[in-house]
């Protein structure tokens, strides 16, 4: 028999027992599921605010004269649109331009990029990368390192001080007390921050922010939906995913043909007549119970396809019926 590997616990593995959370096996980590449940943790997101710890998460670091270039051949988006100080959403991509892992790149120089990537695919992005580093870039894996937390809500950018930044934006800056890069990234739809610090700090912050919002309604979360889209987009708060930190990340890059990833389809729903979604053609998101949903179009109108196999059918008709209730005020 195969030897089990133990699972890893970030920092605030004490502190979420002693809050009560339900810990579950994730990514290779035990992380807490949920408080006091996902219906109030999701409605404190939307809003209030909710404290997330995405410890587990992974950090690469690209240095040297060559990691811009490097960074460019390997993801999938072009990272001359952004400048230093800004992050963008981008694929790790195979030699046939397959996904391997969806992260967020943040550039700090041409010399110097951060990659924060999915729990589970760390050691499979960090060993394809290294296999095509040139002589003029070096990669640190400084995911053992970072820790990270996300802050998110209508309230969370006034709870505590922070620096002013554009969406996907980042800087260096104390917070709390605490070194940490600070970046106007997230995936709740809601403004908010992530927080990037040392993992021996990680604790006094956390601590902070929960003293921050104690009585503002803010409420330590694991699970809200995410709207994932063109920013620039009329639907760009319409397509929503479980949250980044709950999503399994486990991206098969053996799959070549999208159809093969979308047979399984239980149901249909439509969409608001007339929305046009078809820069959105073929984006599918996995949630952690191995199922996912996608949005496609089709001849006549939008449909929202939910594959429900293995999934609590209540959640996802929940998360169904916000989906459809976010197309209708589209």
């Amino acid at each position: 028999m195969p030897e089990e590997t133990a699972l890893r616990r970030t920092p605030l593995f004490d502190r979420h027992v002693e809050a009560g959370a339900r810990i579950v096996p994730f990514a290779g980590w035990e992380m807490p599921v949920q408080y006091e449940g996902i219906i109030p943790e999701h409605l404190a997101v939307r809003t209030a605010a909710g404290v997330f710890d995405v410890s587990h998460m992974g950090q690469l670091e690209l240095r040297g004269a060559g990691a811009l270039a490097f960074a460019q051949r390997m993801l999938s988006n072009d990272l001359d649109r952004i400048g230093a100080g800004h992050a963008q959403y981008t694929l790790l991509l195979d030699e046939r331009g397959c996904p391997i892992d969806d992260l967020i790149a943040y550039r700090f120089a041409d010399d110097h990029l951060l990659l924060v990537v999915n729990a589970s695919r760390v050691d499979d992005d960090r060993d394809w990368l290294e296999r095509h580093l040139g002589g003029d870039v070096a990669l640190d894996d400084r995911s053992s390192q970072t820790a990270m937390l996300a802050l998110q809500g209508p309230t969370a950018l006034g709870l505590i001080e922070l620096p002013q930044l554009v969406s996907f934006g980042f800087a260096e800056a104390q917070v709390c007390g605490v070194p940490a890069l600070v970046a106007r990234t997230g995936y709740t739809g809601e403004p908010g921050v992530e927080l990037m610090c040392a993992m021996e700090r990680v604790g006094e912050l956390w601590d902070a922010i929960i003293a921050a919002g104690k009585d503002s309604g803010m409420l330590a979360a694991l699970h809200t939906l995410a709207a994932l889209g063109h920013q620039d987009g009329p639907l760009s708060q319409l397509l929503a995913e479980y949250s980044r930190y709950v999503a399994s990340g486990e991206i098969n890059s053996e799959v070549d043909d999208q159809k093969a990833r979308m047979a399984a389809i239980e149901s249909s729903f439509g969409g608001r007549d007339g929305a046009s979604i078809d820069h959105l053609d073929g984006l599918t998101v996995e949630l952690a119970d191995g199922s996912w949903f996608n949005v496609r179009p089709s001849n006549t109108e939008p449909l929202l396809r939910l594959n429900v196999e293995g999934a609590d059918e209540a959640s996802m008709t929940a998360l169904r019926d916000e989906v459809l209730a976010l197309i209708r005020r589209t």
